[in-house]
């Protein structure tokens, strides 16, 4: 009986861990494939911003977005935008060294994904002033990114597509 109940623990832990793992589709893309919706709500929201790349993202659930990179003087911004123009996040990124990521950013990425090996971690400032860290780790073979507040709670986690990365 004790050994049925921790059979049954187990699982819906890792029902738990999968389903709040997404497994977005990355596709990059030229501007020139992006709505004009999109192409607009991004100089809309970054007067004289000179956009650089655009991805198309996919969730597991069938929501669409664009990820769109763009540089205003020496800044680096990121925005995601829905096909109708509606910007979901805007903000720049700038990576930093582990060492300068507080540990219970660190923890928390580690606790949502047990044997993660952290590779790299951006500090990413949106437009009105909030801070977020965006971790990219490695677990057996496979790439993690997540995005999580100064305090440890966990915004997002992205299994990413290592098929189409072809530098692994």
């Amino acid at each position: 009986m004790r050994l049925f109940r921790q059979i049954v623990i187990l699982f819906l832990v890792t029902c738990t861990i999968i389903l709040n793992v997404s497994l977005a589709k990355e596709k990059e893309m030229p501007l020139s494939g992006v709505p004009q919706e999109v192409i607009d709500a991004a100089k809309e929201e970054i007067p004289g911003i000179k956009l650089i790349e655009a991805e198309m993202v996919t969730t597991d659930d069938g929501r669409t977005f664009y990820e769109i990179e763009g540089k205003l003087g020496r800044e680096v911004y990121e925005l995601k935008i829905k096909p109708e123009g509606k910007v979901l996040f805007a903000g720049h990124e700038k990576e930093i060294r582990l060492y300068k990521v507080p540990e219970r950013v660190i923890a928390a990425a580690k606790r949502r994904v047990k044997g993660i090996r952290v590779i790299e971690a951006e500090k990413i400032t949106k437009m009105n002033g909030e801070i977020l860290y965006e971790i990219e780790g490695r677990v057996k073979g496979q790439t993690y990114e997540l995005l999580i507040t100064p305090k440890g709670k966990i915004i997002e986690t992205d299994l990413e597509d290592d098929f189409d990365d072809e530098n692994d």
